[in-house]
């Protein structure tokens, strides 16, 4: 059996991928989430082992064991805490969660689990860690960032979307704006030509050719 764990950013660990796992299994392993639980999946992505762990403990930060139910017998009842339980509950003797890296970073695990004894020796663990668990960390990194860039994209069309709203609302509120500026002066405009053609016509006698050539033209003007 084999799954795939894959933290969110929520800190949830659920299985990205299975095969081999039953469903009533994944149904109790699958809500896991890292600041809540505790079992050996949450501590081999925090990369943060108890005491106990240690036996089980690769130097490339894996934990596994080929007989996980002598593993536990052996604990104590307040060691024992530090473990769900549930692998050994189904009847896998064989255990291995591999982390998952993308350069420095763990983004999830690699779960085996099989009903028989030592079916995860050291070398298979090494292999994963050093081949297989690389490849899938990087197929993660890239589909996180397609999804994020996906995400950017979405942002962009509704922010741009967004500000073209406000411009045509702008550009129709400067409109309103000029439309009942030019309105509104129309009548002070009329009642100042209306003045200067009275005071033309009183003063007509009194005023020089170029006098009489600017009232003019404020009175055109104004209509």
């Amino acid at each position: 059996r084999v799954g795939v764990r894959v933290k969110d950013d929520k800190g949830n660990i659920p299985y990205d991928s299975s095969v081999g796992f039953e469903k009533n299994f994944l149904t109790l392993e699958n809500p896991l989430n890292l600041g809540r639980d505790k079992c050996l999946c949450m501590r081999a992505i925090l990369q943060q082992p108890v005491e106990q762990d240690k036996t089980l403990l690769t130097a490339g930060g894996s934990f596994y064991s080929n007989d996980s139910l002598a593993f536990v017998k052996d604990l104590s009842p307040q060691q024992a805490k530090d473990y769900r339980g549930n692998c050994m509950k189904h009847g896998f003797q064989s255990i291995a969660v591999v982390p998952i890296r993308y350069r420095d970073e763990v983004v999830g695990v690699i779960h085996l689990a099989d009903s028989q004894k030592n079916m995860v020796p050291l070398t298979k663990i090494q292999f994963i860690e050093t081949t297989i668990s690389p490849l899938i960390g990087e197929a993660i990194h890239r589909f996180n960032a397609e999804s994020e860039l996906g995400k950017y994209r979405l942002h962009l069309e509704d922010l741009v979307k967004n500000r073209t709203e406000e411009l045509v609302r702008s550009n129709k509120d400067l409109e309103q704006f000029a439309y009942v500026a030019s309105h509104d002066l129309q009548e002070p405009l009329r009642a100042v030509s209306g003045f200067v053609e009275l005071l033309r016509i009183n003063l007509k006698k009194s005023l020089d050719a170029k006098t009489n050539e600017y009232m003019n033209f404020s009175i055109d003007g104004a209509k």
